[in-house]
């Protein structure tokens, strides 16, 4: 906002012919000075190495949970995707993000790779989960028995359980030292 302030002020002063006033060089040396220290919004990319539209990196910590949901929800948009698909297809992506923060790496911290990419006749959604964390596949674990009383159940399993159950298909590999889980819904 100060890089604005100040940029406004100078050209104001070069409008009304006040460039030799002494506010115009304070104006001009704050401005400098702040501009030092403001992102330049150029991102880098590693020569051969293309950035994906359609891949998001992060590192695999729950607080990234709003822009992994978030980078989701804009590739869905450019579909018609149902209100119902979408809260289904956000409630799958958050048990799998928020599992890979918690566990894939703990107690250190790692990234995360969440991939989109969307298939016609049908019009599908595929989101890919990757991490380099410790091999784990969610899918062997047995399904909860949800007729028992919460109390009674043991602990974990229900949030993959309603992500096998929100999503068409849900698929698990470990290749070249990535956990790679799928989830894909028709649209």
């Amino acid at each position: 906002m100060r890089c604005l302030s100040y940029a406004h002020l100078l050209d104001w002063a070069i409008r009304h012919n006040l460039t030799g006033n002494p506010e115009f060089a304070l104006w001009k040396s704050r401005l400098t000075e702040l501009l030092r220290k403001v992102d330049s919004l150029v991102f880098d990319v590693a020569e051969g190495k293309k950035s994906d539209p359609d891949a998001l990196d992060v590192e695999a910590v729950s607080s990234n949970l709003p822009s992994v949901v978030g980078f989701v929800n804009s590739r869905l948009d450019a579909f018609d995707c149902s209100p119902k698909a979408q809260m289904q297809i956000e409630l799958a992506v958050e048990e799998i993000f928020v599992n890979i923060a918690n566990y894939a790496y703990a107690p250190d911290v790692g990234r995360a790779t969440v991939r989109v990419g969307v298939t016609d006749d049908p019009l599908t959604v595929s989101i890919t989960f990757i991490d380099r964390g410790v091999p784990y596949d969610p899918l062997k674990k047995s399904d909860p028995d949800v007729t028992l009383a919460a109390g009674d159940r043991e602990i974990g399993g229900l949030g993959i359980f309603m992500t096998k159950k929100v999503m068409d298909d849900v698929t698990y590999e470990y290749k070249d030292g990535q956990n790679i889980l799928t989830l894909k819904k028709r649209l």
